[in-house]
């Protein structure tokens, strides 16, 4: 037969499959995370390359305050209401809903709406 030394009390054993699984599921883990963490750092990379230059006021889309011509709006609707008693800050305030359907005749992968001034 084969020794194999004393048997010790403190601990705890696995099986070949099961420290295998575990070694397999910890890899797969590893993977996971990695996956996410290079997917949030692209997204963070992405929204860092757009908001400073707006804030920044260099050249973009944020500097037209009108719709491209490629784009022609062919219907608004448009829903208000008005409060009748100022709030709080003697400010009287207009609630609404604005639809607005678009032609867009190019291809684009980005339409900017304006809404300077309006809180939401």
């Amino acid at each position: 037969g084969s020794k194999m030394g004393p048997k010790s009390n403190s601990g705890f054993y696995l099986s070949k499959k099961a420290m295998v699984l575990f070694v397999l599921l910890g890899f797969a883990l590893l993977v996971i995370c990695t996956v996410f963490v290079i997917l949030y750092a692209m997204l963070r990379s992405g929204e860092a390359e757009v908001l400073p230059a707006a804030v920044a006021g260099s050249w973009g889309p944020w500097n037209h305050s009108r719709l491209p011509g490629s784009l022609t709006p062919s219907h608004y609707q448009l829903e208000l209401w008005p409060k009748q008693v100022a709030g709080q800050d003697k400010l009287y305030f207009l609630l609404g809903q604005v639809n607005v359907t678009v032609m867009c005749r190019e291809e684009t992968e980005v339409i900017l709406l304006h809404s300077l001034h309006l809180n939401y």
